[in-house]
């Protein structure tokens, strides 16, 4: 009997065609984060060039120092857990060594343009061509493969480098009364990168639309607040004769190893685990993937309330002190005149973030123990048949899959 095969075909492309339609969408999102994380890191590496031929290498070299230690702490972690070889190191000392290279020796050969080649080789070392290796492979299917690590790469570096990218940028525009191109464009790069960087830690595990995956609104008055925050407060409480702000990096300090002791607290973690996370939270929350964590983000932003609430006196007595001996040098005052949207914009955060927190209050999700069994065991299980060996790592040890 002969077998009409029409309807068969007919059902095989309209089954094709969905599929199809969300590779492409996936295609377009990996464009757009790995476009992000290439600009995001560009951009770095044009404001360490600037801060250097300014001076200021007391801001310059904490930046190039954390986005390089960022990108050998993100490879060092995936090799120890076997998803790196060492034959790709390569991706983390190629632009590195290009931008030595280019500092101190084709410069010598190009007098003309050795101030040029000079800056760019300074930015170099800020680049990583991990956005665009993550681009290479994860096009065909719409994103990389699990094993590569690019969930990974991405939540490092907007949880590490791009905060502190971000802070300096706006505070070297204190310094200098003004928002030089290259330092705006930092700043909103280091910010989108940020939120999307929160936003992905916190959905590990599942799977996220398009838009969420580009952009995380959820997660912008926390970070809008804490970055202007923290870069007023360093402005404030700067020592006349440097340009380095020591009281904000012993704040920074200090709120890291708050945050590393309230997750030893809340769950059972290696103390390597807790660091990495606890950087995450300088300007994010415990991250709620964990179902430990479930729920914990309005007791963290309590306690840092209070923690912000006395850096904040402190650097206003400072300020205060300062101002006695310094008529002239009212930083209050410059920062009301030629910056009056950056303090809008964190008492309009500050105002959100407590409206944001009774929201969510009352939306927490509170799972009970046969809940968060089950949906440890759905990620564990979920991460095992990708590869993601760090994730299946941190639920087993951590959430007890």
């Amino acid at each position: 009997m002969p077998i009409d095969a029409q309807p068969l075909l007919a059902a095989s492309a309209s089954v094709q065609e969905p599929v199809a339609g969300e590779r492409n969408k996936r295609r377009l999102a990996l464009f757009f984060g790995s476009l992000l994380g290439a600009c995001d890191t560009v951009s770095d590496g044009m404001v360490f060039a600037d801060l250097t031929s300014r001076g200021w290498a007391g801001l310059g070299v904490p930046l190039v120092f954390l986005c390089v230690a960022q990108q050998w702490m993100t490879f060092y972690f995936l090799w120890c857990s076997g998803m790196k070889r060492w034959t790709d190191f390569w991706q983390v000392v190629l632009c590195a060594a290009v931008g030595l290279v280019s500092f101190f020796v084709v410069a010598d050969f190009c007098s003309d343009w050795r101030f040029t080649v000079q800056q760019v080789g300074l930015g170099m070392l800020c680049v990583s061509i991990a956005p665009l290796m993550h681009f290479w492979a994860g096009f065909p299917e719409g994103k990389p493969p699990v094993s590569s690590g690019f969930v990974w790469w991405e939540i490092a570096a907007g949880t590490i480098s791009a905060p502190a990218s971000a802070i300096i940028s706006l505070y070297s525009c204190f310094l200098l009364r003004s928002v030089p191109t290259q330092l705006g464009l930092s700043l909103v790069f280091s910010v989108w990168s940020i939120t999307r960087a929160a936003g992905r830690l916190n959905r590990l595990g599942a799977k996220p639309g398009m838009c969420d995956d580009l952009f995380n609104w959820k997660e912008l008055p926390d970070v809008v607040f804490r970055l202007t925050f923290l870069a007023v407060l360093a402005f404030l409480a700067r020592p006349q004769s440097s340009s380095v702000s020591y009281f904000a990096l012993v704040t920074i300090a200090s709120q890291f190893a708050a945050d590393v002791a309230y997750l030893l607290g809340m769950a059972r973690m290696p103390v390597g685990v807790a660091a990495l996370l606890a950087s995450a939270m300088v300007v994010g929350h415990p991250p709620e993937f964990l179902t430990c964590f479930v729920g914990s983000r309005t007791a963290h932003r309590m306690m840092r309330l209070a923690m912000s609430l006395v850096v904040a006196a402190a650097a206003g007595t400072i300020h205060f002190y300062m101002r006695i001996l310094n008529p002239t040098d009212d930083r209050l005052e410059a920062l009301l005149t030629h910056f009056p949207y950056v303090v809008l914009a964190m008492v309009a955060a500050a105002v959100l973030i407590p409206v944001a927190a009774v929201a969510e209050a009352g939306s927490e999700k509170h799972l009970d123990f046969a809940a968060a069994h089950r949906e440890v065991t759905r990620k564990f299980r979920a991460a095992t048949a990708e590869d993601d060996v760090i994730l299946a790592k941190i639920l087993f040890h951590i959430d007890r899959a």
